[in-house]
């Protein structure tokens, strides 16, 4: 019963910061083009600074709101946030992109288009300095409905990326049947990419395959100069992960744009 009060306290205590000013917030981890040496995009995931429990994670909240119906809500916010940071970037980041997580329940809500257009506007942000990063389970459920939202999301000029690929959810197939500027390999695959054949296996034919099809490819997780040096040689030049940056708040991120991205070796 004590579990079940506390979740229902946080429940409410995150439907309050909702519609606060500054009741939520977004890091941003950097995505690096390192052959290029330069910041490609940041991700912006999004951090609830709670007064008792300090700055929470996503993954200590995202279960509470979609139980709460709050997905939506909280999707729509994090766009407006992000938007609002990239349009501050200055310097050579002023060109890179901010890249946004949109959840299944706000993807099939059918107004993405909106909230992106309304999100665009109010931060006087350019339309390709923004990309959605979606999982195969939203576009999945409906492939049609999918591929139309998806359509004149990019008609607008936004990016698309499919989020967390080869997590088990999707074939190769939905890469043709929907309009996608760019995979993301999930992490899980970096982690064994130094002991595993079969890991290093698919990351080499992801590559190759979105080469053929010229959709890009952004490599999480990256942790460790081995792994980077081992996915150069199979043809990955962006780059996500600890090795580079932790998501960061405003100001470590600023310190991060004053310094070199590293080139590739």
């Amino acid at each position: 019963m004590d579990q079940a009060r506390e979740r229902l306290t946080l429940q409410t205590e995150l439907r309050a910061a909702l519609g606060t000013p500054g009741g939520l917030v977004v890091a941003l981890q950097p995505i690096v083009d390192t052959a290029a040496g330069c910041l490609a995009a940041a991700e912006a995931p999004v951090r609830w600074p709670h007064p008792a429990r300090g700055l929470l994670p996503p993954g200590a909240f995202l279960d509470l709101a979609e139980d709460a119906g709050l997905l939506p809500e909280l999707g729509e916010q994090v766009l407006r946030l992000a938007c609002r940071a990239a349009a501050r970037w200055t310097g050579s980041a002023a060109q890179a992109q901010v890249s946004v997580n949109v959840a299944a329940a706000q993807f099939e809500a059918g107004d993405l288009g909106a909230q992106v257009s309304a999100a665009l506007s109010e931060a006087g942000l350019s339309p390709r300095r923004l990309k959605l990063e979606l999982s195969e389970r939203s576009v999945l459920a409906d492939i049609p409905a999918a591929r139309a939202q998806l359509q004149r999301l990019r008609q607008m000029g936004v990016g698309v990326a499919l989020d967390d690929f080869g997590t088990g959810y999707a074939n190769l197939s939905v890469l043709t049947a929907l309009p996608i500027d760019d995979l993301k390999i999930d992490r899980s695959f970096i982690t064994d990419l130094l002991s595993s054949p079969a890991a290093r296996t698919l990351v080499e034919s992801v590559v190759a395959l979105a080469r053929r099809l010229e959709i890009g490819v952004i490599v999480e997780g990256v942790e460790t100069g081995a792994q980077w040096r081992a996915l150069q040689r199979l043809g990955c030049t962006r780059f996500q992960g600890y090795l580079f940056a932790r998501p960061l708040l405003p100001t470590d991120f600023e310190a991060f744009l004053a310094r070199p991205v590293p080139r590739s070796e």
